[in-house]
């Protein structure tokens, strides 16, 4: 079972019980999660397309089309009877594995539950946070929400100190959930957290924050901006940290919305506070968005050079997942200006950082890096296993937010405009 299928499943909820109709909505988007997350690997199994499965299909129902397919696997709708019954003679699986597979997360879930259950907040808030380090964003959430009631049960914590706590929890809540896709969840969990952190304006800076990047995930640049500007204003008086995070953020809001110009203003100004306190990690978070801006800006060469300093920022923080973001985006930059040989050089040593250190986001991106470089140099013989790691790669990337580019082409490539797919 493959990291991005086990992160599905361990959330699963498809009997509601007792809960709120948010809770309801949040197990039927896991259910079709998990379904969608099986049958599409039951495709790769099979080596075909989207568009052959449908090519396959087509004669036996009416309306399965690659559109339709698509949105099964990613979660957005479940198959009806017909369709499953006409995959599972195409892909050749049993139909009734799906709901085998189905029962089998929901005990494991509700297991695992039981046994959170009994356990104070302090102890419930060490599991999510392990789990949440393990890949398992989905359950950490909901232990996370375990924890949050649990803590309001607890009549040894003062009430004042309880709401604060709370706060804490739902912004890690939050940006479990924000890993796990769930954003409307996410969001709502950050403005919860808001709420609760009228008193302490360094946590509701945290708060905006979180809210700020979940909102522009999902698509509302206005509000995230809104949010980040918030966060800004609360750090003024708190301290560097908070004001350097509510400053990327911003700048983060900015740039999503194609207002590059700005964001460079957001980011100079947080590199500059990273600097001065000698966060030599967070100065390369800064770097590499001054030199994304650049580039947007047709300003190549500023760009190469703000990417060389955030991989020696990096380098000497020792974050080698920085690294090779860096150094896969100083790549991007080298074949865009014609110079194909320095490129590949550049994926390769990023592809060497990021493997040994679990950074499948860099991996994916260099790996599809360098299967652009072969496919464009007919001379030069492309390995045949890439087009596999690439698909085991692309179910690991655990920020899609960073690889948009490279996921994008991969799914076109995916979809039978390469053969090699």
């Amino acid at each position: 079972m493959t990291r991005q299928r086990r992160r599905d499943s361990l959330r699963l909820k498809l009997v509601a019980g007792p809960g709120s109709s948010s809770e309801t909505a949040q197990a039927i988007t896991e259910c079709k999660r998990a379904v969608g997350s099986y049958l599409k690997e039951m495709r790769e199994a099979a080596h075909l397309t989207q568009q052959r499965l449908a090519e396959l299909c087509e004669g036996d129902l009416a309306g399965l089309s690659r559109q339709a397919i698509g949105a099964i696997e990613r979660g957005e709708q479940l198959p009806g009877v017909g369709a499953l019954v006409v995959l599972s003679r195409v892909l050749r699986f049993d139909p009734r594995e799906v709901l085998a597979v189905v029962e089998r997360h929901e005990a494991g879930r509700r297991a695992a539950l039981h046994r959170f259950g009994a356990r104070g907040h302090v102890e419930l808030r060490e599991m999510a946070d392990r789990l949440a380090a393990d890949g398992h964003a989905a359950l950490a959430a909901e232990v996370y929400d375990d924890a949050v009631a649990a803590l309001s049960e607890d009549a040894s914590v003062p009430c004042g100190a309880r709401e604060i706590m709370g706060a804490e929890l739902r912004i890690r809540q939050a940006e479990s959930l924000r890993r796990a896709r769930t954003l409307l969840p996410a969001a709502q969990a950050a403005r919860d957290a808001i709420c609760r952190a009228t008193t302490r304006p360094e946590i509701q800076a945290r708060a905006y924050c979180a809210l700020s990047r979940i909102e522009r995930e999902r698509g509302y640049g206005q509000i995230a901006e809104d949010a980040a500007d918030r966060a800004v204003a609360l750090s003024q008086s708190i301290g560097p940290d908070v004001t350097f995070a509510a400053l990327m953020e911003k700048g983060l809001a900015q740039k999503a919305r194609d207002r590059h110009a700005e964001a460079w203003g957001a980011f100079a100004a947080s590199r500059k506070i990273a600097r001065t306190g000698g966060e030599l990690g967070a100065a390369s978070l800064a770097e590499g968005q001054l030199a994304l801006c650049a580039a947007v800006l047709h300003r190549h060469g500023a760009a190469r050079s703000w990417l060389r300093r955030a991989i020696s920022s990096a380098q000497r923080a020792n974050q080698p997942g920085l690294e090779a973001r860096w150094i896969v985006e100083l790549a991007r930059v080298e074949l865009d200006a014609g110079r194909p040989a320095e490129a590949e050089q550049l994926a390769f040593a990023s592809l060497g950082i990021s493997r040994p250190w679990n950074q499948w986001t860099s991996a994916f991106r260099a790996e599809w890096l360098l299967y652009r470089l072969g496919a464009a140099a007919h001379s030069r013989p492309r390995r045949r296993q890439r087009p596999l790691q690439l698909r085991r790669l692309h179910m690991r990337v655990s920020e899609p937010e960073e690889a948009q580019v490279e996921m994008a082409e991969f799914e076109a490539a995916a979809m039978g405009a390469h053969p090699a797919f």
